[in-house]
């Protein structure tokens, strides 16, 4: 998959050579990398993507100490500030970018857990009443491997393996194991196991499916109990607050003592703003990932 580096791999391997032994020691601080790598389909290992984030980090930390150079000797800042400003704005950016990448993969593996949440009681769905019709599992998996998005990709991916002559079981298994959705793993494990031990398939997903939908039907109230809180918040930062600031101002203005202006109106509206994007934030994150 794309990764939000711009030096190229080789030659930023070819420079940070000399970090590998740092990069070893980062990678053994962060146990869960090399699994988030794997899961999110990242081809490289963990000191390989320590070493491109240190290299890419660099380059950015590099380009805006200069452009910050640059603009103080344009506008002929402090020595002072030539002399620090470029270094601190510079580290800044290295720190910032760095934790971006090295947060990326596991941004990546909760984002793809989601999409497969969001289709997955669906296409359990499908199976169910494809196995209780008769159909073998097999062919009730190829059937359900378009339209249910990420999980119709997991599907179709066990049934080309299939197709080239590998165990469904195992199959599953390998799936269940590179999948970054718990729900997906719990679920592909139990298929695996039935269809190991020869039981029946359409009693085990009837099963799974009633678990699957309990459990959204829990993760919904859940985020209705902390729709409550946040409506709370939203009321108060994004219109109380405004509001009793407009008032003060307006009665401040009225003594004298505080004269409103462009810009103190242009940074309240920049502030309800913010506050309404971090808001609707907030609900997006917390929203399970099986409610449309």
């Amino acid at each position: 998959m794309k990764t939000p580096f711009f030096i190229p791999a080789k030659a930023a391997l070819l420079v940070s050579r000399p970090l590998s032994r740092f990069s070893d020691y980062f990678a053994r601080m962060s146990p869960n990398l090399r699994a988030s790598l794997k899961i999110s389909r990242i081809g490289m290992d963990e000191v390989e993507y320590i070493r491109l984030s240190i290299v890419n980090a660099l380059a950015i930390g590099i380009a805006f100490g200069l452009l910050f150079f640059m603009a103080s000797v344009r506008f002929s800042a402090d020595e002072y500030v030539k002399a620090w400003g470029p270094f601190m704005v510079g580290l800044i950016f290295f720190i910032l970018y760095f934790s971006y990448l090295m947060l990326f993969p596991f941004w990546r593996v909760a984002r793809a857990a989601d999409e497969i949440d969001r289709h997955l009681l669906f296409a359990v769905r499908h199976l169910v009443v494809q196995t209780s019709a008769g159909v073998p599992l097999f062919d009730s998996v190829a059937s359900a491997s378009t339209g249910y998005g990420k999980v119709s990709e997991e599907f179709s991916r066990i049934v080309t393996e299939v197709n080239g002559g590998k165990d469904l079981s195992d199959t599953l298994e390998k799936s269940a194991t590179g999948s970054p959705s718990a729900y997906y793993r719990r679920i592909m494990w139990q298929i695996a196991n039935s269809s190991k031990a020869g039981y029946a398939t359409g009693e085990i997903l009837t099963d799974l499916l009633a678990y699957l939908t309990s459990d959204q039907m829990t993760r919904l109230k859940r985020f209705g109990s902390e729709l409550n809180i946040l409506s709370i918040f939203y009321l108060s930062t994004c219109i109380i607050l405004p509001t009793f600031a407009l008032i003060f101002i307006i009665i401040m203005s009225s003594f004298s003592i505080i004269m409103p202006n462009a810009t103190t109106l242009s940074l309240i509206i920049f502030f309800v703003t913010l506050f309404n994007l971090v808001f609707l934030g907030m609900i997006k994150s917390r929203r399970p990932a099986g409610i449309l």
